[in-house]
């Protein structure tokens, strides 16, 4: 099939603002430059996404881009390629460029044009087809209505994630699951927190001490006594500054909390950042526990008071 399929949202969402940000390039010689490559992935990419190519110098020889942007598709904000035993691949090659994928497309698309050509009575449902035992469902609701109701349904979620998450800094790794059970993305996540050793990296605590009072005064979170609050912030803000996370995503979910606080009193605003970071993850198939337990915080950032009464 000589197409591709491209979300229309790519061009605003995190994964971009996260490449716009290591590449200092604009979103329209981004989007020219991935829609150029993936056609040729498209093109000669076997089935099992691997490029056949070990080296970032290959990459650039190919298509003439420099090393930064290559560097870029595989940042975890961005994770449009990934290295693997092999080199380079293409993450969720089955997805997005296998036959059986876009098998799917064209079969629902077909769909969606068939429901579109039949015709709608008065009272706002579908004519029956005679060929067919049951009768069309009714229209769906207007732009503004359904966008409402998605957007209740994700903040569900998020709550749902943020329930007793005010000790999120002890939560176990991917809710007790062990490192076997973790989603691939997971697992990727957390080798890129590793050395070479596989050691974590390590973390410049003086820089995550100023971003964790950005991180508060975004959020609008007061002080921030609490232990396992400091800890999770303190984890938040390393995590960001090791590229686990983006900026925007840590950005995104401080206004989401204000939001939040704006609507309920007495929202537990470090319980539902946790809740936040948690779903934004989740749809790129990482773990934020995981994450969070593979970090140990030194006990002056979680507890300062305990650090200056020391003689």
């Amino acid at each position: 099939m000589d197409w591709i399929k491209i979300d229309k949202k790519i061009a605003s969402g995190s994964k971009m603002v996260r490449l716009v940000e290591l590449t200092n390039l604009d979103v329209d010689t981004l989007l020219g430059r991935l829609v150029r490559f993936w056609s040729w992935v498209d093109d000669h990419v076997k089935e099992d996404g691997r490029l056949n190519v070990t080296s970032v110098t290959t990459l650039v020889r190919m298509f003439g881009w420099d090393e930064v942007f290559w560097s870029a598709l595989t940042d975890l904000g961005v994770c449009w390629l990934s290295t693997g035993e092999h080199g380079y691949e293409i993450p969720e090659w089955d997805k997005w460029f296998s036959k059986s994928a876009k098998q799917r497309m064209a079969s629902a698309e077909r769909k969606r044009r068939s429901r579109a050509s039949k015709p709608v009575t008065r009272n706002g449902k579908k004519k029956r087809d005679a060929s067919h035992d049951e009768v069309t469902p009714e229209v769906t609701p207007d732009r503004d209505q359904k966008r409402t109701e998605e957007n209740r349904a994700e903040e569900t979620r998020t709550e749902q994630t943020s329930s007793g998450a005010s000790n999120s800094s002890r939560a176990p790794t991917s809710n007790g699951a062990s490192s076997s059970e973790l989603l691939p993305k997971t697992r990727d996540a957390l080798e890129c927190l590793k050395d070479e050793d596989g050691q974590t990296r390590p973390v410049d605590w003086d820089a995550v001490r100023e971003e964790c009072t950005k991180i508060v005064t975004d959020m609008r979170g007061g002080k921030c006594e609490a232990v396992e609050d400091r800890d999770l912030v303190a984890k938040v803000a390393a995590l960001m500054i090791l590229g686990a996370l983006s900026e925007h995503e840590v950005r995104d979910a401080c206004v989401a909390v204000i939001k939040k606080a704006e609507r309920e009193s007495g929202v537990n605003r470090y319980a539902y950042l946790h809740g936040t970071l948690a779903h934004k993850l989740e749809e790129r198939q990482v773990t934020f526990n995981a994450l969070l337990a593979a970090l140990t915080v030194p006990e002056e950032i979680r507890q300062p008071r305990l650090a200056a009464a020391k003689p």
